[in-house]
């Protein structure tokens, strides 16, 4: 994995689109201010950044410090990591995904489902989809895992 520092970011020039394009797994934890129009690949990780307008994150990127971070205007991010007692700061596309962090406060969260979610993410899907709206009718969910167990219905959310 790519570790970038500030220096070596400022440097890349946007494409013929005006965008920034960066390479899947790259460390930008360093990176404090990432400005306007930039596009992460798979897997990349974030620390507290500053993002501009319209960045654009692939799946499974994880975002470190989200309590000190700020998102701009029409930031979206494709199936992120989450692992936030809120819900994420911009739009989001595709699955919400637990990080493994979180399997045992999804599963006792899950229990009375009697759902197995200690699987892949294919495996997590399979489980929760046919249960989902039932478990949606509940009561006991906060707004962030709403958002969550919302984005495995597919679709844009915000």
């Amino acid at each position: 994995m790519k570790v970038w520092t500030q220096v070596a970011f400022d440097k890349v020039k946007p494409n013929d689109d005006g965008i920034r394009v960066f390479n899947s797994y790259g460390d930008f934890t360093r990176i404090q201010y990432i400005g306007d129009w930039c596009s992460f690949g798979e897997g990349c990780i974030f620390g507290k950044s500053i993002f501009g307008i319209n960045c654009g994150f692939d799946q499974k990127c994880t975002f470190y410090d989200i309590e000190n971070s700020k998102f701009g205007e029409g930031c979206c991010a494709w199936s992120p990591f989450w692992n936030y007692v809120f819900p994420p700061l911009f739009k989001t596309i595709g699955p919400i995904l637990p990080t493994r962090g979180t399997y045992s406060y999804w599963k006792e969260r899950l229990d009375k489902w009697d759902l197995d979610i200690s699987g892949c993410y294919d495996d997590i899907e399979e489980q929760i989809k046919p249960h989902l709206a039932k478990i949606l009718r509940s009561q006991q969910w906060t707004k962030c895992e709403r958002r969550i167990l919302e984005s495995w219905k597919g679709g844009d959310r915000s």
